[in-house]
């Protein structure tokens, strides 16, 4: 039973961590970063709320007039999530873990044995000056 409210407690850090638009917590975070990802977040927040009001908006006056708050609650709701995860995925991504991939590391290697792609590096940086 500890184990599983350990896990479930773990899980819940983890979430919310991802959700705060900082998936390694304070690890990697200057005053800078921190500042950034503040404004970052809050431009987040911003952006889906304007989304989820007009798409609630929209999903009120298009519902039946029975249905037409749940139906603008359901537009809201599902439209700032999905604009909040694309959003906080695209804050979030890694793009550097691409160039530390092992196809690239291989095209790094074999440039550097090969003496005929070091001349041609060279004398192509040293040709434009």
């Amino acid at each position: 039973m500890t184990n599983l409210k350990t896990m479930l407690a773990d899980r819940a850090q983890r979430i919310l961590a991802w959700l705060s638009l900082k998936p390694y917590g304070q690890q990697l975070c200057t005053e800078a970063a921190s500042m950034w990802v503040t404004s970052a977040r809050l431009l987040v927040i911003v952006m889906a709320s304007a989304e989820a009001l007009s798409w609630g908006y929209l999903g009120y006056f298009v519902g039946a007039p029975q249905f037409s708050v749940p139906a603008a609650l359901f537009a809201a709701l599902s439209i700032m999530v999905l604009v909040w995860v694309v959003d906080s995925s695209f804050m979030t991504l890694d793009s550097s873990s691409t160039l530390r991939g092992t196809k690239w590391s291989q095209a790094v290697d074999s440039i550097r044995s090969d003496p005929r792609c070091r001349e041609i590096l060279v004398t192509r940086v040293f040709a434009k000056n």
